[in-house]
């Protein structure tokens, strides 16, 4: 953990040594579709048994939005990760584990 930072030194690096490669209208598409495009039309399509993960601090899925989505999609189960942000495997890779492993064992 660096300055505050969940992250460590080897984790910043492999960001640093990434981040440069993304392509910036893909980086401003993505982030534009995620907020324009309407996807809970296609949930209750979804067949194959889901889990959703989601971080406390992600900011991208609220508890309200993952109700909603396990509601939309009929066999899924959500998990929240406290403690996690937007890396959620780099912030809490136990609680992240665990949660895949109960789901697979179900």
């Amino acid at each position: 953990m660096k300055d505050g930072l969940p992250w460590s030194d080897e984790q910043l690096e492999l960001r640093m040594e990434w981040l440069p490669t993304c392509d910036l209208t893909g980086i401003i598409e993505s982030y534009e579709s995620f907020h324009e495009e309407d996807i809970h039309s296609d949930l209750p399509g979804l067949v194959a048994e889901t889990l959703l993960i989601y971080a406390e601090k992600g900011g991208t899925v609220s508890e309200s939005d993952a109700d909603e989505i396990v509601e939309l999609v009929k066999k899924s189960r959500k998990q929240r990760i406290d403690g996690a942000g937007h890396m959620i495997p780099w912030d809490q890779l136990d609680r992240f584990i665990d949660a895949v492993q109960a789901f697979l064992a179900n």
